[in-house]
């Protein structure tokens, strides 16, 4: 009787890098598994393989990268600067410091083991007179 050798899954990357345009620039942002946006591109691209190079760039970069907290209209942000120059920075700001740092420090951590996911999104802006996620409500 012979041992079979049960092959295990392949575990599941922690995030993936979502390349998409906007306006007709190219931006990479990087996204959890639950597809949370955890950090974006600092600056636009022109196209698609511009966007992966900013990506390899920022990758191979990492070690070297100065983090920046900064505290603006009482929210927290954070940035990866190369050199003076910002190469990613977060998508969205914290309502405290602690919770600015852990985020910077994930997306430190897990930029180097995200794929590029194929294909690429277009997405359009928000329409003149709307607000981005504003719910209007009728008051009596």
């Amino acid at each position: 009787m012979t041992a079979e050798c049960e092959t295990l899954p392949r575990p599941a990357l922690p995030g993936y890098f979502e390349i998409f345009s906007l306006n007709g620039l190219v931006h990479w942002r990087l996204l959890s598994r639950n597809n949370r946006d955890s950090g974006q591109s600092a600056l636009p691209f022109s196209d698609r393989k511009s966007c992966e190079l900013g990506i390899a760039r920022l990758i191979e970069a990492m070690h070297d990268l100065q983090t920046q907290h900064t505290l603006t209209d009482n929210r927290w942000n954070w940035a990866l600067l190369l050199d003076g120059e910002v190469l990613a920075r977060s998508s969205h700001s914290f309502d405290r410091r602690i919770r600015c740092v852990a985020a910077c420090d994930w997306f430190r951590s897990t930029a180097p083991l995200a794929a590029i996911r194929d294909g690429q999104r277009v997405v359009r802006g928000p329409r003149p007179g709307r607000t981005a996620y504003a719910r209007q409500t009728l008051l009596p």
